[in-house]
């Protein structure tokens, strides 16, 4: 397969800085793939904790069940490989400037969408499962918002993985190393952001050694035996009320099982990795990643006020509102030019520094 195409950078998630970049498309159509099982999750958790449809439970239990076993793993693993590619270079130098440039990017998007999530969700707090309060915004820095501590994990990795000494450990090590924090990230009783960043730091670091060409991520055989080992664990320990990313050990092996066979399917069959709705989707994961969440709980209420509960129905429109609203929001912020103040504002500042220091350059010769 052809794995590079030139395409205009879209989101931090890009594979190099500037307007324009080369991206792996495999890589593009597993974000949409993964996109589409977070808004999917969200849904089904949407319906579980409200706990007012009894007769759909089950349903929403199994959707629920699936997808929370390898989706955030298989994000997490992304954005590891997507990393290395996009903030070291050939010979394993840090790319710092352009690092640093995108952590502020981060750190940016996290605390306009946890105001703006939060100060949207606390006059409709009765219509949702977890309360907000203005008490959110004053412990965001300790405490992620929603679905927002993707990011803050996500910053807390980049700047881990940044590290000369960790960044240049041999693969075997960093893998060992991050697995026994997930593995300890388990049983120690540590805050959320904590907890998350040792137990996601596997699947960040298996994405980055597979990017700096220790390809385990591409392998058929780890592939198949990842994928035996999580169905059978799936099936001896699938149960009714409690999830499968719940359960010690067998979380971590599920996971790596699902995302060791996924990322090789996509990678290999064209089907996969080069479907271009699912590679339009990539592009776009982040938009859809930070919006979607007060739109498909809105969608929930509504269908339940109009008295619509059938369980197929409301999980197609909840999943094309989830994903369609953040589709044309993402539309129109870029229709107005508002897209790199929201999403690339370190990037928009560096690059306008830069011109006026080009024309000063230019002025005084």
């Amino acid at each position: 397969m052809t794995e590079k195409v030139r395409i205009a950078a879209s989101n931090p998630e890009k594979l190099a800085g500037g307007g324009t970049s080369c991206r792996i498309k495999y890589i593009d159509s597993l974000k949409g793939f993964a996109i589409i099982c977070v808004v999917l999750g969200h849904i089904a958790l949407g319906y579980t904790g409200a706990a007012s449809y009894p007769g759909n439970l089950s349903f929403w239990h199994t959707i629920e069940n699936i997808i929370y076993s390898f989706h955030m793993p298989l994000f997490f693993a992304i954005s590891g490989f997507v990393y290395y590619k996009a903030y070291f270079k050939s010979d394993g130098k840090t790319k710092y400037r352009k690092l640093f440039i995108q952590v502020l990017n981060l750190v940016a998007i996290y605390i306009v969408f946890v105001i703006g999530f939060t100060l949207i969700k606390i006059p409709f707090n009765s219509f949702a499962n977890e309360k907000s309060g203005l008490d959110d915004i004053l412990w965001m820095w300790l405490n992620p918002v929603g679905v927002y501590w993707y990011l803050y994990v996500l910053v807390e990795l980049y700047l881990l993985f940044a590290v000369p000494k960790a960044s240049k450990m041999p693969a075997w090590l960093t893998l060992l190393v991050c697995l026994a924090f997930a593995i300890a990230g388990c049983y120690i009783s540590a805050p959320f952001a904590l907890s998350n960043l040792m137990y996601y730091a596997f699947f960040f670091a298996a994405g980055f050694v597979s990017a700096r060409g220790v390809r385990i991520l591409s392998c058929l055989p780890a592939a198949l035996s990842g994928l035996f080992t999580a169905a059978i664990l799936s099936i001896v320990f699938w149960d009714a009320n409690e999830l499968l990313k719940d359960i010690k050990y067998v979380n971590i092996a599920v996971s790596a099982g699902l995302v060791l066979a996924l990322w090789y399917l996509f990678e290999h069959l064209d089907v996969l990795g080069s479907n271009r709705l699912l590679q339009y989707l990539g592009k776009h994961s982040l938009e859809i990643y930070v919006t979607h969440s007060i739109v498909v709980t809105a969608g929930r209420t509504i269908l339940g006020k109009i008295g619509l509960d059938g369980q197929y129905l409301c999980l197609i429109i909840n999943l094309l509102l989830g994903i369609g609203a953040p589709l044309i929001f993402s539309a129109v912020i870029r229709k107005l030019k508002l897209f790199d103040i929201l999403f690339r504002p370190a990037t928009l500042i560096s690059r306008r520094i830069e011109e006026k220091t080009d024309n000063k350059q230019k002025h005084d010769c």
